[in-house]
C-alpha cells in the first residue's frame, strides 16, 4: 500500500480524493487511438452534488440514486491532427455520492463498505 488512508477521514475529504482519482484516470485513459481516428478528452470535470438529508430521504424513497457527474469534451480527430468533430459538456460517468455517513446510496438501497485489514499469513 502506497498511500495508506486512515478510516476516521471525514466524508468530504473522501469524496474529493474519489473525484481527484476519477479525473486522474480519465484523462489517463485518452487519447483512444482508432483506425482512423483519434479520441481525444479535454476539460474534464466533476460537478459536485451537495445533498443534505432530503435529498438522501427522497432518493431513498423513490428508489433514487446520489451521484456526481463527471463531464467533458470530446474531440475526434483525423490522423495528421486535423479536428474534424467536437462534443462541449459530453458526460463521462456518474460517480456515487458518498453521505456524511459514508454510505452510498444507489436505487433506493443505502450500501456501506467495509473496511478490513488482513495480516499476511505467517
Amino acid at each position: 500500500m502506497s498511500d495508506p488512508v486512515s478510516i476516521l477521514i471525514d466524508a468530504e475529504q473522501l469524496r474529493q480524493r474519489v473525484r481527484n482519482r476519477a479525473t486522474e484516470t480519465l484523462t489517463s485513459v485518452f487519447p483512444l487511438q482508432l483506425r482512423t481516428k483519434q479520441l481525444h478528452l479535454e476539460d474534464v470535470r466533476v460537478t459536485p452534488g451537495d445533498f443534505g438529508p432530503e435529498e438522501e430521504r427522497r432518493a431513498l424513497l423513490t428508489k433514487g440514486s446520489l451521484e456526481d457527474v463527471v463531464k467533458g469534451t470530446l474531440v475526434l480527430k483525423d490522423l495528421e491532427g486535423k479536428e474534424l468533430d467536437r462534443v462541449k459538456n459530453f458526460t463521462l460517468t456518474h460517480l456515487p455520492y458518498l453521505t456524511d455517513r459514508h454510505t452510498l446510496i444507489m436505487d433506493g438501497t443505502e450500501y456501506q463498505v467495509a473496511n478490513q485489514l488482513r495480516r499476511k499469513p505467517g
